[in-house]
């Protein structure tokens, strides 16, 4: 039995006063026998004499099963003197059982560096009586009042607002040890104060016994750090409350959610049986020869130039790229095209069923025994948590294909490392979202928040990171964290449907943490998806427009996302006329774009045929092909199966049609060969 549970057999209406007689000195145990003990308890109005019975190892601890007599109140379940002599029994005659004395344990090693003359003025502090006498004994009673004053939570009687900002702080950073020199800077930006102000908090906090310091050898030399006392959990800290802007009324066509995540998962399961996308796994054929390479994704040819520049020998203070895709982009376009969802929709569903499908991958990290056996989404929503997922980094490079995410050459130990590190900024970022009131909350507030305590598991140039997330070519720069922050807001979160987002000018505005988001920060079993609303599809302007997703709006959705450039919401779209060009060298024709409109229910606009028009007279030209064979699909997604699926682009030599493409006659051979290898039988016609 641990101490928690221990101390809610105590009633709670007795507990404190309990506690205060007890730790003030007022109970006197002297053993009557080997069974049986006397606690006498004096007070200012009163002295009165209990019995109690010492428990066994394996005995209840309850004080109706240990008490023998009473004070003498008529109550039948303890009072506030009875309780003090209860706590007595077992923190000061050893009736504690063993969990909750190992908790204790890890307390008093805490304590132990402390000079007696510490001890003694930390008790003296509030008021506690404690036996002048040999420092192990001081060690132990003070753990043990310390304990009990924790857990009751009376520590937060004594807290003003720059303690609670400080032990906030820490309880987002998640750390027991605190170097007092790293937290400065943060607490300055987080607080907004300045470092004399910090360092009395800093003093404040130790004084009161908040905080235990230690000091850690560091380049020969002592430094100081803290503790939090081991029997304070992190997460009895004050939540780490930053102020935010609350925006209310905003027109439903701003706002955007994602569509039901689990029907979508339900509907591309089916596809991803007959269909599973192929992995990207690409392994530089002598990485076993190096440590540096072990339990990473990499590039086979980055490596292969790294060995060159180095002489075979390339020092630990290199970076080296982590590959973020996890499929081939193709394959996720075809999942979006059959679903009727933009490719971030699309990535976000294959990472998840990869992840829950429970094939093997070489990670050490635990996959769902089967998506069909377990709540998918709870399951998805722990792994996200443990940082073992990369769909965030795909969504920026998606924005920004120069966008990489690379780590040291001398941070070795695989990508598990780099997973615990994203855990710990997610379990950061679940704080700050839990302290947010349910309205719509300005994103900006939450990134200024995250730059201030610069939480592990962000991106940030710092030296002694040993990852980082970089963008630019040839010259890198670091990606900021607020464009980190954003891909957990428009990216997992979106779309595992804990946040609905408002956007302004096609860029994010604000958030809001849905119905469902709000169980799973607090750490509840998910219930029913609730419908959160989504755009309908319309004309928003002559060159704009959004549309409702779901299966019925597959071929407007993903039509409308290859002539179209999204506008901050994966649902809505502007003309684009370079990607219109693309869209005809693949075959599609005007009327083909327009008449996939109409029967959408979206009649085209002026603006539209012009568009088509205008980009259709630049393009139009007579091409020839020689020695070349005719490629028809059923229709434009089986193709797009076939592309991702074999090397047929390579091939192609032009389109006729969305699903019509001429190849190379030598290529033919190959072709059908791979064909018949991945489970197609296509029929060749000669003539």
């Amino acid at each position: 039995m641990d101490l928690d549970r221990l101390l809610d057999l105590l009633p709670h209406p007795v507990r404190a006063e309990a506690f205060r007689l007890w730790a003030s000195g007022a109970v006197h145990l002297r053993a009557l026998d080997p069974e049986v003990w006397i606690a006498s308890i004096s007070t200012e109005s009163r002295a009165m004499e209990t019995r109690w019975r010492r428990p066994g190892p394996e005995e209840a601890r309850a004080p109706e099963a240990l008490r023998i007599r009473g004070c003498g109140c008529r109550s039948a379940k303890p009072c506030a003197h009875e309780g003090a002599a209860w706590l007595a029994l077992l923190f000061d005659g050893g009736g504690l059982p063993e969990e909750a004395q190992a908790e204790l344990q890890r307390l008093e090693a805490q304590l132990e560096p402390q000079t007696a003359v510490e001890l003694l003025r930390l008790a003296r502090r509030r008021r506690w009586a404690l036996p002048r006498g040999r420092k192990p004994e001081l060690v132990r009673r003070l753990a043990a009042r310390l304990s009990v004053y924790y857990r009751l939570g009376l520590w937060r009687e004594e807290l003003d607002p720059e303690l609670e900002r400080l032990l906030g702080l820490i309880r987002l950073l998640g750390q027991e040890r605190v170097d007092p020199e790293e937290l400065e800077a943060r607490w300055m930006r987080w607080a907004e104060g300045d470092r004399l102000t910090f360092r009395a908090v800093w003093r404040r906090a130790i004084q009161q016994g908040l905080l235990i310091p230690c000091a850690l050898g560091h380049d020969g030399r002592p430094r100081p750090h803290a503790h939090l006392p081991a029997t304070l959990p992190l997460s009895q800290l004050p939540p780490p409350v930053f102020p935010a802007t609350v925006y209310r009324g905003f027109p439903p066509e701003q706002t955007v959610a994602a569509p039901p995540l689990r029907l979508l998962l339900e509907e591309a399961r089916r596809w991803w049986v007959l269909r599973p996308p192929a992995r990207i796994l690409r392994v530089h054929p002598q990485a076993h020869r190096f440590p540096w390479l072990w339990g990473w994704p990499h590039d086979p040819e980055e490596v292969e130039a790294l060995l060159a520049r180095h002489a075979g020998s390339p020092p630990p203070y290199e970076w080296l790229t982590v590959p973020a895709e996890e499929f081939d982009p193709r394959a996720v376009e075809a999942l979006g095209e059959r679903m009727g969802l933009p490719w971030e929709g699309a990535a976000f569903i294959a990472e998840i069923l990869w992840r829950l499908s429970g094939e093997g991958s070489g990670e050490a990290f635990p996959f769902a025994p089967g998506i069909g056996e377990e709540d998918p989404i709870a399951r998805w929503w722990e792994i996200w948590r443990s940082g073992a997922t990369r769909f965030e980094i795909a969504w920026l490079r998606r924005r920004d294909p120069t966008v990489r995410l690379v780590r040291s050459l001398g941070w070795m130990g695989g990508i598990e490392q780099l997973y615990y590190e994203w855990g710990r900024g997610r379990k950061a970022l679940i704080e700050l979202l839990a302290t947010l009131p349910d309205e719509w909350v300005d994103w900006m507030d939450l990134a200024r928040a995250v730059e201030a305590a610069q939480p592990p598991g962000f991106a940030q140039d710092r030296l002694d990171q040993p990852w980082r997330l970089v963008r630019g070519r040839p010259a890198q720069e670091p990606v900021p964290i607020a464009e980190h922050l954003r891909a957990y807001l428009e990216g997992t979160l979106f779309w595992l449907g804990a946040v609905a987002l408002v956007y302004e000018g096609g860029s994010l505005r604000a958030f809001r943490l849905t119905a469902q988001g709000r169980r799973w920060i607090r750490g509840e079993i998910p219930g029913a998806e609730e419908p959160e609303s989504l755009p309908e599809t319309q004309w928003l302007d002559e060159r704009t427009w959004s549309v409702r997703p779901g299966p019925e709006a597959a071929p407007l959705l993903w039509l409308s996302g290859r002539i179209g450039r999204p506008m901050g919401s994966p649902f809505v779209f502007a003309l684009d006329e370079e990607r219109i060009a693309e869209v005809f060298r693949e075959g599609y024709r005007p009327e083909e774009i327009l008449s996939r409109f109409e029967a959408c229910g979206l009649p085209p606009t002026a603006a539209l045929r012009t568009a088509l028009e205008r980009v259709w007279d630049s393009m139009r030209r007579v091409q020839v092909f020689e020695e070349v064979t005719i490629l028809e699909a059923e229709d434009p997604w089986t193709l797009q199966e076939l592309l991702a699926a074999t090397g047929l682009g390579s091939a192609i030599r032009g389109w006729l049609a969305p699903h019509v493409v001429v190849i190379e006659e030598a290529a033919l051979e190959r072709l059908l060969k791979e064909l018949r290898d991945r489970g197609y039988f296509p029929t060749v016609v000669e003539g």
